[in-house]
């Protein structure tokens, strides 16, 4: 019983994590939006805990994915590279 318990509570917790991607992926209009909802759903799956040194790397990632794009954004207005 306690094995079908923490599968659901797993199961749960990535559902959920993969759901809130998604509105705030829709609500904030954002690019790349397969990548911000597949990978929370990844993320929560491969790590058995969520604490504060996952949720930095996540945070880390996104401000990298970001910056990233914005400078390719630059790059392809202004014809110079980054």
């Amino acid at each position: 019983m306690v094995k079908i318990c923490t599968f659901l509570h797993q199961c749960l917790r990535i559902a959920g994590g993969g759901t809130l991607a998604f509105f705030l992926c829709k609500l904030f209009d954002a690019e790349y939006g397969a990548f911000f909802c597949i990978y929370p759903v990844l993320r929560l799956g491969l790590v058995p805990r969520l604490n504060r040194h996952v949720v930095r790397q996540f945070v880390a990632q996104g401000l990298v994915v970001n910056l990233r794009s914005a400078c390719c954004t630059v790059c392809s207005v202004t014809g110079r590279c980054c």
